[in-house]
């Protein structure tokens, strides 16, 4: 009978584990973020996310996606399940076990103030490459004003733990929260595409139709002066 020492049989299940993290790797990345960049304090926002495919999967592979967003304490999320569709379909369900996971695990997933809220979808899909799905999730927005920064993450379902398919992590979507003043600089809600913002002042608005009005008075007038 052939024995297998303990050297041989850890490289073994190392080499199976990776054979089998291999098959599980490339699919269900984040491709888009349209997240508010501005909020009224305890409103709900909705927030649209598309997942695609980054590869074509293994054929052996299948599974379902999760994903995630951390958002400050005193924000929820407006639901427990999710529905997402486009080349693929499902819903994502709250899963309580793998938000624990998320808010307890090192490095970039530690952050003051703030906690993961994680779903899995309940359906399969292989993958190819390309395919996309839509979905939006409804957050409500928290009491206190401020400027905050929400964070997104995705990836496969796999049989290694909460921890072994991170697929993509988007960090830093801008959001503020507060009260609109009463003037022209109030910055108007925008859609945020990717982790940077940008948004005209409604000031620079009102300023242009005050200069159009001007310039047509003055217009009027030299026509009758030329009369």
């Amino acid at each position: 009978m052939l024995r297998v020492s303990q050297p041989r049989r850890v490289r073994s299940i190392l080499s199976v584990s990776l054979i089998v993290l291999l098959l599980f790797t490339g699919c269900f990345a984040i491709r888009s973020i349209a997240q508010p960049a501005w909020a009224l304090p305890e409103s709900v926002i909705q927030i649209e996310v598309v997942l695609f495919c980054n590869t074509d999967a293994d054929p052996r592979e299948s599974a379902p996606p999760w994903f995630g967003i951390r958002i400050p304490v005193g924000w929820t999320v407006d639901t427990t399940s999710i529905p997402y569709g486009g080349d693929f379909n499902g819903t994502f369900v709250y899963n309580a076990p793998r938000s624990n996971w998320f808010n307890n695990a090192p490095s970039w997933s530690n952050k003051a103030g703030y906690y993961w809220w994680m779903a899995d979808g309940d359906t399969s899909h292989q993958c190819a490459l390309d395919e996309e799905a839509t979905f939006t999730i409804p957050v409500r927005v928290g009491a206190t004003p401020g400027n905050y920064l929400l964070d997104y993450a995705s990836g496969p379902i796999g049989p290694f733990g909460y921890g072994s398919y991170i697929e993509s992590v988007l960090l830093d979507y801008a959001i503020t929260v507060g009260t609109p003043a009463v003037g022209g600089l109030t910055r108007m809600p925008t859609v945020v595409l990717g982790a940077r913002m940008s948004s005209l002042p409604q000031g620079a608005f009102i300023g242009a139709g005050a200069a159009l009005v001007v310039a047509a008075g003055v217009w009027a007038f030299v026509r009758r002066r030329a009369r």
